[in-house]
């Protein structure tokens, strides 16, 4: 019995041993599949400034696919997340904007993709870290000292951008962000509500920082079909209310001292579209009655844009050819200013009429003159856009001008460095809204990345909605711009406001033709073939000498009096710069330009105290011989 008894206790011994051994083993497997780092090579930034995460998995045992990873900021969530396909990748980068000084501790979590969009949760930013979540789906925490800073921004001309405020349940057509069409990206602070302070103080810092010194807040189809003001409906409600919190958060802003917040002017609406959308000019006299009392009185006049000593209301009407011959009382309390679109069309608006424009379907945009003392003509106002689609076509018309690497904006700014307008307006900040169809062939607001005129920040790698004919396709995208339109705006405004240009010394240059996406050529053997390069610049060199290198061969210098130039392709062929059908560089070089921001897509630019000599743009194509 005894020796019964011991072998029973050894074979009980082996029995708890394997066990153990067991749950070991189970234990090692999950942490090898969800073992998620988080990685940074900045502890301190200043505050508003953005760090670089790196999220890396361990291993891939056991995870298949894709997967989306967020980050969290002191419990919350915030920011873009990404996605790693463990097909392809065992890492991903997320860029996160810091807009409260403090410590941030972020952390990253594995939630699947639509986790905060459906019926019950729209907005994932704000969003607390689920309680449920499985401890193997979080990441490390790395803590960021965030250092107070006072931003403030250029003054020396007014630049007001148009933006909108309009993130909010009922107003994306009951549609998520990342099922909203013409949602071209995810912003870099992530999907938002406008209900958010984080994301009214971020859009704040970078506006001081580019040199944006006034929003216009689009309210031009708040009073559609003739609708009361008293019996606006919940949408509209939603705008007026998302306004007024940012308005609050501004005044927040102001007093702690820290960050210049821009001046504010709300843009109404008569007219936007069919001659049924028409407002009634007595629900229009309410409405501006009821901004000036909720917003001019209650926050101070200086926190709004003043002409002629009065806050402007400006006044959207898309359809007219003349001002409309109205009857209100509106002009006792503010100057009123008309705003049509597509000016191109009817220059006489602007030229004659002083109408400003939300955006004209041109690279050379209308200006709004007004006359002045003595009756002499001055340029009041003037849209500049980094897209824009035509009244043809839309966004799909052959007229219409793509993104192109920033060459549309800078064409557009051109004009204004030309004409040095009192305002300048930049269409636009953050629509990211379109039509899944349009009408009958005919798109506006946002089509995809290309074509659109948005320019707030997005993620570099991810994706909102997706036509089915876009580049970049789920899981992971490639087509994400990043900053680089923020960058543009900054050192574009810099020598706007002449911050960099007091010597003279920065240049912002882009090459407007060949395009950026998809352009192929085909040399065709017994034909002359030959290829257009044009491009646009603004700032030193601007009327100086450029070369154009091709493969980093320089093949024509000194070219002077002229923005564009022809290569003749059988001539680079015949010396061996063109050996064989495939991608080749084309760079344009000014030679008295300078460089004083290297546009990145990762992070805002600081202005170099020290320029670099010269100013270029690249463009990559394919050729077929």
């Amino acid at each position: 019995m005894m020796r019964d008894h011991t072998m029973q206790h050894h074979q009980k011994r082996l029995r708890i041993a394997i066990a153990i051994i067991l749950i070991l083993l189970n234990i090692t497997n999950v942490v090898k599949s969800n073992i998620i780092t988080i990685s940074n090579t900045e502890n301190d930034i200043m505050l508003g400034e953005t760090v670089q995460v790196h999220v890396s998995l361990s291993s891939v045992e056991g995870v298949n696919g894709s997967a989306t990873y967020w980050p969290f900021v002191n419990g919350s969530q915030w920011g873009s997340f990404c996605t790693i396909d463990t097909s392809t990748q065992l890492f991903c980068k997320i860029q996160i904007p810091i807009p409260r000084s403090g410590i941030a501790q972020i952390q990253i979590a594995k939630l699947d993709r639509m986790w905060c969009q459906n019926d019950k949760c729209f907005f994932p930013v704000g969003q607390q870290l689920p309680s449920n979540i499985d401890k193997g789906s979080v990441s490390n925490v790395i803590k960021i000292s965030v250092k107070k800073r006072k931003i403030n921004s250029y003054n020396a001309k007014t630049v007001c951008m148009d933006w909108e405020p309009w993130f909010t349940r009922n107003n994306l057509g009951s549609k998520p962000w990342l099922q909203r069409p013409g949602a071209e990206g995810v912003p870099i602070v992530g999907l938002y509500s406008s209900f958010n302070s984080n994301v009214v103080r971020q859009h704040a810092i970078w506006f001081a920082e580019a040199g944006i010194n006034c929003i216009l807040v689009d309210w031009s189809n708040n009073l559609w079909r003739n609708i009361s003001w008293e019996d606006r409906p919940l949408d509209i409600q939603e705008i007026i209310n998302a306004t007024t919190f940012a308005l609050k958060e501004y005044e927040n802003m102001r007093n702690e001292g820290l960050i210049a917040t821009p001046r504010v002017v709300i843009m109404t609406g008569l007219l936007n579209g069919p001659i049924s959308n028409m407002a009634s000019t007595k629900a229009l006299e309410k409405q501006a009655n009821w901004i000036y009392t909720n917003y001019i009185l209650k926050f101070g006049i200086e926190n709004f844009l003043v002409i002629d000593e009065k806050p402007v209301l400006v006044m959207l009407d898309t359809e007219t050819t003349i001002i409309p011959n109205v009857k209100w009382n509106i002009t006792t309390s503010f100057t009123l200013r008309w705003m049509g679109t597509q000016l191109q069309n009817t220059p006489f608006l602007g030229l004659k009429s002083g109408f400003w424009s939300w955006m004209d379907g041109s690279y050379i945009p209308i200006p709004a003159m007004r006359s002045s003392s003595g009756n002499h003509k001055i340029v009041e106002a003037l849209t500049v856009t980094p897209g824009f689609f035509t009244t043809h076509g839309g966004w799909l018309d052959k007229s219409a001008g793509s993104y192109n690497a920033g060459a549309t904006f800078i064409k557009t700014m051109e004009t204004a460095m030309k004409l040095k307008p009192e305002i300048l307006i930049i269409c636009q900040w953050n629509e990211f809204a379109g039509q899944s169809g349009g009408p009958p062939g005919l798109y506006v607001d946002s089509y995809n990345i290309s074509l659109t005129n948005d320019m707030e920040p997005i993620s570099l790698s991810e994706c909102a909605y997706v036509r089915p004919d876009d580049e970049g396709q789920l899981p992971i995208c490639n087509t994400g711009w990043g900053f680089f339109p923020l960058n543009l705006l900054k050192a574009s405004l810099s020598i706007f406001h002449n911050i960099a240009t007091t010597s003279n010394t920065s240049s912002v240059l882009r090459i407007m033709e060949p395009k950026e996406i998809g352009t192929v050529v085909r040399i065709v053997a017994g034909e002359k073939n030959f290829l257009n390069v044009t491009w646009a610049i603004i700032g030193a060199g601007t009327h100086g000498k450029f070369d154009i290198y091709f493969n980093q061969q320089i093949v024509q210098s000194n070219i002077i009096n002229t923005s564009t130039s022809i290569l003749n392709l059988d001539d680079l062929k015949a010396k061996g710069i063109i050996t064989k059908s495939g991608m080749y560089e084309i760079k344009v070089v000014a030679l008295n330009g300078y460089t004083r921001f290297n546009l990145s897509h990762i992070k805002m630019d600081k202005m170099m105290l020290k320029p670099n000599k010269t100013a270029s743009a690249t463009r990559i194509i394919t050729i077929e011989t």
